[in-house]
């Protein structure tokens, strides 16, 4: 805690994010986490550090760390590779869009895969597909479809 107080000064300095009221010198998050935590957090997980620092937060002013920081949503965050692979990977989630938007080409049995996006969104997935396909007057055209799932 002693640690935290004596990083104010110098963070306060670093960043410029001081707001100072009388005697009293408030500080953004921001300025906070970098300076004063990250030695104190060394070899923690980022859920053990979002922890602790909600602590030290809560220690400076009942109820500060508790708005600041979501741990939970630290705890049960995955990266959007992971999310991908449980959905089934990126070509599952490709070919579902293409079941979806291939009949509806004018000439479905000329469609050519040619490169898809697969972007993980907050809540689901955005998947772009880039194609090649015949049109009513049998000439070959580029084209692109995008589907949205669980969101």
């Amino acid at each position: 805690m002693n640690n935290l107080i004596k990083d104010w000064g110098r963070a306060c300095l670093d960043t410029a994010a001081c707001i100072v009221l009388g005697s009293a010198t408030f500080l953004t998050i921001e300025a906070l986490t970098p300076q004063a935590s990250t030695a104190n957090t060394k070899g923690m997980s980022d859920y053990e550090a979002c922890l602790y620092n909600k602590k030290e937060l809560n220690e400076l002013q009942a109820g500060l760390g508790d708005k600041s920081y979501d741990c939970e949503r630290v705890r049960t965050w995955k990266s959007p590779q992971e999310r991908v692979k449980a959905a089934g990977g990126r070509t599952a989630l490709i070919r579902k869009c293409e079941a979806i938007w291939k009949p509806q080409l004018k000439n479905p049995g000329s469609y050519s895969y040619e490169s898809a996006d697969v972007i993980a969104k907050d809540k689901g997935f955005e998947v772009k597909v880039r194609y090649r396909s015949k049109n009513s007057f049998n000439a070959v055209v580029p084209g692109s479809f995008k589907c949205n799932f669980g969101g």
